[in-house]
């Protein structure tokens, strides 16, 4: 079976029950039932069909309860969707640069967009359609060659340290995923989940969506940008719904303890607060667990959860009632767990041998389960397995009693003088003795270790006095001299559509010399203003 038949065959008992709550600036919009959201699905499945419309779309839609229904119209009709960020997440040009590099590198047969990203991508394909898949000449061809025949979806990687891949994910491996997920679990159909993740990731769209949707859950949707800068209205909101499941990334879990701390709510109610997508820090862990107790509650609901594209989502979850163990390592470093691997899934640490370490030993993470994926779209990349035919993340961690504890990913590193240090540790350290007067910061090594951090504009005046005190902290605290420390102007660090900073990316401006030019500035405050759209996550 398909994605929409388990749905539909999940829910057959069901259909009168809401399914989504979707909302506008934190006011109610509308209510869909699971009949109302499948029989729009099917209507929508109809005109793809009526237009002999096949192959692999590329679905770049705002609206998120748009996006929903033409992405699962476009499974229910046999299309493939692959997710795409629309303009209005971020700035312009960094719009532009993805879309560049994806169809420089894919093919794609269409692309179904709204009225906010259509103009943008008109010069990349002949075949766009709208919202009621529409082509705009009427003319249809297909163009993909017939490959990835079991495909459900192309979910993009992140793009945190190399260019996206397309992952291929298929409905056995997805449902194998929604299943491993629901048993950990274990919703009743009387959980409500709440969401603003965006749905061209698979946190949001698996996790936030599919997963509530295959356990008969209501779902309460909003668009990213609409939680922007609102996370009281959010924390309202789960009060006045009385939510039991959130999900999000660390960030996240960071803001809302800051509005707890100062203001009380009623949140009795929540059972699951699932923490994913980025690293889960040990004072994240501690800050949200002692917030949500000056809102009555006591029991342990945080929940660090680790996951991948390549495994459609999920692959290992802290078990329910048991607090996250943070363990200290050998270096003094505090490190979270994110719990234990879902049933078939299967988590070892090996070294670069493709041998497995001991317990506590650092090591590259493989996984291997019944939701690991197969293949790269268009097969661009080979798959990096070990030859009993685990696949190599990328990911830096160890076990502790069947507890995966993660340090970062394994390009991510700076070694000075023979020791190595992970690029997030050195940015958590100087985020948290300077974080009135920086933002974002990535720490990358070239020919030295270098910082570029983001600084708010009107602070640019005080550039050699926030130079100063960074360079003193690294040096106060840890055994690395940096060998340059570069302030740009917020905004301006290369990101994900998911918000992670592109290291790599910020390596390739310092090898070109980028940054240092005398006007750098200023001009990223030009283009920035020129291009802003919105604000990446």
């Amino acid at each position: 079976m398909n994605l929409i038949e388990v749905l539909k065959n999940k829910n057959r008992d069901n259909l009168n029950k809401t399914a989504i709550y979707f909302y506008e600036k934190f006011f109610l919009l509308k209510e869909i039932t699971y009949q109302n959201l499948f029989d729009k699905i099917d209507q929508k499945a109809s005109m793809i069909k009526a237009q002999n419309i096949s192959g692999f779309a590329l679905i770049c839609i705002a609206n998120p309860l748009d996006f929903l229904i033409s992405f699962l119209a476009l499974v229910q009709a046999g299309c493939v969707p692959v997710p795409f960020a629309p303009v209005n997440t971020g700035l312009l040009n960094h719009f532009k640069d993805r879309a560049n590099h994806l169809f420089l590198n894919y093919k794609f047969d269409f692309i179904v967009t709204d009225n906010i990203s259509f103009d943008e991508l008109t010069i990349y394909s002949d075949y766009i359609v709208n919202l009621d898949f529409k082509f705009k000449n009427n003319i249809f061809k297909k163009s993909t060659p017939d490959i990835h025949a079991n495909a459900c979806f192309v979910q993009f990687s992140s793009g945190s340290t190399s260019n996206p891949k397309g992952v291929v994910i298929n409905n056995k491996q997805l449902i194998a995923n929604l299943e491993q997920i629901n048993q950990a679990l274990n919703p009743s159909a009387t959980d409500k989940i709440i969401t603003w993740l965006p749905l061209y990731h698979d946190m949001g769209l698996i996790g936030a969506i599919f997963s509530p949707l295959f356990a008969q859950a209501e779902v309460h949707l909003m668009a990213t940008q609409d939680y922007i800068g609102q996370v009281e209205k959010y924390l309202d909101l789960i009060c006045e719904k009385k939510i039991n499941f959130v999900l999000g990334p660390d960030f996240m879990y960071r803001q809302m303890s800051k509005i707890l701390n100062r203001k009380k709510f009623n949140l009795i109610h929540l059972k699951v607060c699932m923490s994913g997508a980025e690293l889960v820090l040990p004072s994240t862990t501690r800050l949200f667990k002692n917030a949500l107790k000056h809102s009555d509650c006591f029991h342990d609901v945080f929940r660090p959860v680790y996951g991948m594209a390549e495994a459609c989502l999920a692959v290992a979850f802290q078990p329910a009632g048991q607090p996250p163990q943070i363990h200290t390592d050998k270096n003094n470093r505090e490190v979270v767990s994110c719990g234990e691997a879902l049933e078939q899934q299967f988590i070892k640490v090996i070294n670069s041998e493709n041998e497995s370490v001991n317990q506590g030993e650092i090591g590259e993470v493989a996984v291997a389960g019944r939701s690991i994926f197969e293949e790269y779209y268009l097969n661009k990349v080979v798959k990096s397995i070990t030859p009993d035919g685990f696949f190599k993340t990328g990911d830096e961690g160890y076990i502790i009693n069947q507890q995966i504890y993660l340090l970062g990913r394994k390009k991510d590193v700076i070694i000075f003088n023979g020791v190595k240090y992970h690029s997030l540790d050195i940015e958590n350290l100087i985020f948290e003795n300077h974080k009135n007067q920086i933002g974002r910061i990535a720490c990358v090594q070239l020919d030295g270790f270098y910082v570029v951090a983001e600084i708010p504009w009107h602070l640019w005046i005080f550039k050699l006095r926030i130079k100063n005190k960074i360079n003193n902290t690294v040096l106060q605290k840890s055994q690395l001299k940096p060998k340059g420390i570069i302030l740009v102007p917020k905004f301006d660090l290369p990101r994900t559509t998911s918000g992670k900073i592109q290291r790599y990316k910020v390596i390739e401006k310092l090898e070109t010399r980028e940054y240092f030019h005398p006007i750098y500035f200023l001009k990223s405050i030009f283009l920035t203003l020129k291009g802003l759209r919105g604000i990446a996550v």
